[in-house]
């Protein structure tokens, strides 16, 4: 069995690392993302699982990197009708409102492959201004996210900040992407011969301040992950009697990581608990007991 040798890394942490895009490298990125949404729609498949992780770079040189789609765990075939009862696990993040309806009791979600598209319109929208559009400051739970998308799905475009230093055909590919209504949602085809994703609109310069605010939330994610796994090591060492502990060595790790976040027994992990857990996450931070 032969693969794809692929080593840039995923596409969010390039996100992450190197700052926004502009609107022109994000257009050669997304027109490669388009060209394969549009040939496994074709063929009848969505991937249902489309985000920034789910975005592989080829090479770890940006300009030349070729995006490759990743992860067809939660990927559904479609009927012959074109679309398939919305029974699935996917990120709710970037999961369009007529599924998480579905979830909410609504009984009129389905699978289509407009399902690609509106996550492809989260991941443009994180691209070009490095926020999540239903989860701004990055600390919002499943379940809040999963309400504004469902209580709130139609973004506001015109006179804000950070939209207006947008090409007018950014924020025009934007608005079709993240359509709230499924059926009018543009298809991957119909992106493809968008004038921003075929490189005639898009603009050159990075959209001012996304650098910052993706260096923030890096320093955030880094922080949290860094407490984590440092725990992780230092209960493992203090657990390790040169035996396989099996089950029972793996869930007491996983209840203790549990308890790192949730010092106070609720049950649940707060934002404020990944707040904390990431102030303590300094050189000299000793794990939790």
């Amino acid at each position: 069995l032969m693969l794809d040798l692929i080593s840039g890394g995923e596409m969010f942490d390039h996100l992450i690392k190197g700052g926004a895009y502009s609107e022109a490298d994000a257009a050669r990125l997304v027109r490669e993302v388009a060209s394969a949404l549009s040939f496994i729609h074709g063929i009848g498949i969505v991937h249902v699982d489309l985000k920034p992780e789910n975005l592989m770079l080829s090479t770890k040189n940006r300009e030349d990197a070729v995006i490759k789609l990743v992860d067809f765990g939660c990927a559904e075939v479609l009927s012959l009708e074109g679309d398939k009862d919305a029974v699935t696990t996917s990120t709710i993040a970037y999961s369009p409102p007529e599924v998480l309806l579905y979830h909410h009791g609504v009984p009129r979600g389905v699978i289509h492959s407009s399902f690609d598209m509106w996550s492809m319109g989260v991941i443009l929208y994180v691209m070009l201004l490095g926020h999540h559009p239903f989860d701004w400051d990055g600390m919002a739970s499943d379940e809040e996210i999963r309400h504004r998308i469902i209580t709130e799905p139609r973004l506001p475009f015109e006179h804000v900040d950070l939209t207006s230093r947008l090409s007018p055909s950014a924020i025009d590919l934007l608005k079709k992407l993240l359509n709230p209504n499924a059926k009018a949602r543009i298809s991957a085809y119909e992106m493809l011969q968008h004038p921003w994703v075929k490189g005639e609109t898009a603009r050159n310069s990075v959209m001012s301040g996304s650098d910052e605010r993706l260096s923030k939330f890096r320093v955030f994610r880094s922080a949290v992950a860094a407490k984590v796994f440092k725990d992780f090591m230092a209960w493992s060492d203090c657990d390790d009697d040169g035996k396989d502990g099996g089950y029972e060595k793996a869930l007491g790790l996983f209840e203790r990581a549990f308890s790192t976040f949730d010092t106070t027994k609720k049950g649940f992990i707060s934002t404020g608990d990944l707040s904390r857990l990431a102030a303590k996450s300094g050189p000299d931070a000793e794990p939790d007991s």
